[in-house]
């Protein structure tokens, strides 16, 4: 078993109320309509396998190809007279009729797609359709892990355009592939699909975390999306060749997927993003200077530095992640004398770029705040986000500082636990420092706010921190890896911390946001979650799809 898990993009600016919404869609649609389905389902499968029965009995009689492909065809029985055959084949004929005319129209019959009777309706119906519990929840996986990316980089009115219409590319794709199939076709991984695509355009380099499970193995590994994504469709590719679709319309797959791919291209060649949805997503998120924030400055301007205080901490009350605001009352505060209200909205400032995504902006302003004002804390998250990111460029002494004062910082926080899995996989796998690594994973475990999930991921890596450790331990000449503490730019104002003694102590160590626990779908960290919007409190002292009967439907 093989799903994915999160990945290291998960991060946005704003809650994605548009992949909410989809989603709950999606679930209401069917606890509606499951009870109704499942008592069709057991109607048809009864009518069905009295059909099959009858034809394994009668397998020299002309079968439909539907049936044809589970029982084989038998030669023409000599041994019987013409009308009986032609008896018994006029009674096959009112049965299959029967079954598919169906008397009483089934959920599925009605709102879902049927390549061979097409419907406006259906092309959009069939989509919030499942055909158990295994589709749905698959399906809102996948959904919920590509479409929080996307929706927060396309913005909300965009990106459910693209969902509606590749979940409708991904219908007629199939239609055209199977014109003449009666079997209703349901499901979201159609549109699904297209998400996927747009993601390995968009997103191609980041690493997705999958658990894995065969028998008594299991674990987590991450996988960039260029791999990853293009294996998926491989894969469907290869199901649609060799006819081991069971069931899945692995077409509206691949024409999803192929469809997010060629609009993820437009939009990148055309500078789409970067030209009318990214200033679009600006107006929303405080980019904009209002004319309220003109007076500020020109205020501030004249020496009114009271007047423009009022007007900055008047726009920031409607639009508190607006950077230039931010950074004005920083130097208001700073004019004034008020150097604690500086240095409380220079932490601000930090965060109102790490949720404007603009991260190398975020570093500059770490860098000047830990000089202007080493005393006040930064948000958690912020200092989380930042450490992922020198993660990622491979800066790792960078991230290793940075995870360091962050639990230093916040002790208590709720995201203790993720920052110390995360700084104890660095320890392990970067710095190759098995028992720093160990203890680290141990404050992890013991620390108050972690979660079963998180105690299971240091768990984990604590059992490979040990195997690394009695490896280093069976070769006493060799000595072990050491790495010096080198303050960088980010650090010059935080007391050296040994990476080469084991730590003792959860209020020392700090790890990596990319590890996420294993749950079934992805936390996106909102706007509301990061943004500056109150004062920091003070630091503590211390798809795979239903296999339902191919009569009654294809799932996607």
């Amino acid at each position: 078993m093989l799903i994915p898990i999160g990945h290291e993009d998960q991060q946005v600016t704003r809650r994605p109320w548009v992949t909410i919404l989809l989603v709950t869609v999606n679930v209401v649609a069917f606890l509606l309509t499951n009870q109704a389905v499942q008592q069709q389902a057991t109607e048809t499968r009864q009518r069905a396998q009295e059909i099959v029965r009858y034809v394994s009995d009668h397998p020299y009689l002309n079968v439909p190809p539907e049936i044809r492909r589970v029982i084989p065809a038998a030669p023409p029985r000599t041994d019987l007279s013409p009308d009986t055959i032609l008896r018994e084949q006029s009674r096959l004929d009112a049965m299959w009729d029967e079954f598919k005319s169906d008397a009483r129209p089934s959920v599925f019959r009605t709102y879902g797609y049927i390549p061979a009777a097409p419907s406006l309706l259906a092309l959009f119906t069939s989509m919030f359709l499942h055909g158990g519990w295994l589709h749905l929840l698959s399906n809102m996986l996948f959904l919920w892990l590509a479409g929080v990316s996307l929706e927060d980089r396309w913005g909300r009115l965009f990106f459910p355009i693209f969902y509606l219409a590749g979940g409708v590319v991904a219908a007629l794709i199939h239609a055209a592939m199977t014109p003449q199939s009666s079997i209703p076709m349901v499901g979201a991984s159609g549109a699904i699909a297209g998400l996927m695509g747009a993601f390995l355009v968009r997103l191609a380099m980041t690493r997705i975390r999958f658990f894995y499970w065969f028998l008594i193995i299991r674990g987590t590994f991450f996988m960039p999306a260029y791999v990853a994504l293009p294996l998926w469709l491989l894969q469907q590719f290869v199901m649609a060749r060799s006819g081991a679709a069971g069931g899945i319309a692995v077409w509206a797959h691949i024409g999803g997927f192929l469809f997010g791919v060629l609009v993820a291209l437009i939009v990148r060649l055309t500078d789409l993003e970067k030209n009318i949805l990214s200033p679009g997503m600006a107006k929303r998120t405080g980019w904009s200077p209002s004319e309220q924030l003109t007076a500020a400055l020109g205020k501030l301007d004249r020496g009114d530095v009271d007047g423009g205080i009022r007007d900055l901490v008047a726009n920031l009350t409607r639009s508190p992640n607006s950077i230039e605001a931010r950074a004005a009352l920083v130097g208001a505060y700073t004019q004034k004398g008020d150097a604690a209200s500086a240095g409380r909205e220079s932490a601000r400032l930090v965060s109102a770029y790490v949720v404007a995504r603009d991260l190398d902006g975020a570093l500059a302003a770490l860098e000047e705040h830990r000089r202007a004002h080493p005393d006040v804390p930064v948000p958690m998250r912020g200092l989380l986000a930042l450490a992922a990111y020198r993660e990622k460029q491979e800066r790792f002494r960078e991230a290793a500082d940075l995870y360091h004062k962050a639990v230093q910082t916040w002790p208590d926080d709720p995201l203790v636990p993720k920052a110390l899995i995360a700084h104890g996989r660095l320890m392990l796998e970067v710095f190759q420092q098995p028992d720093d690594a160990l203890a680290i994973l141990e404050g992890a475990v013991a620390h108050a706010q972690t979660t079963p999930e998180f105690r299971w991921a240091a768990e984990e890596l604590m059992a490979a921190a040990r195997k690394a450790g009695r490896a280093v331990a069976e070769q006493p000449e060799a000595a072990p890896p050491t790495t010096e503490f080198e303050p960088t730019f980010l650090t010059a104002h935080m007391s050296e911390p040994s990476l080469q003694e084991p730590v003792h102590s959860i209020m020392v160590e700090m790890p990596s946001v990319e590890i996420e626990p294993p749950a079934p779908a992805l936390q996106a960290e909102s706007a509301a979650d990061v943004a500056p919007e109150s004062p920091p409190a003070e630091p503590a002292a211390a798809p795979p799809a239903d296999r339902s009967p191919a009569a009654e439907m294809a799932s996607n």
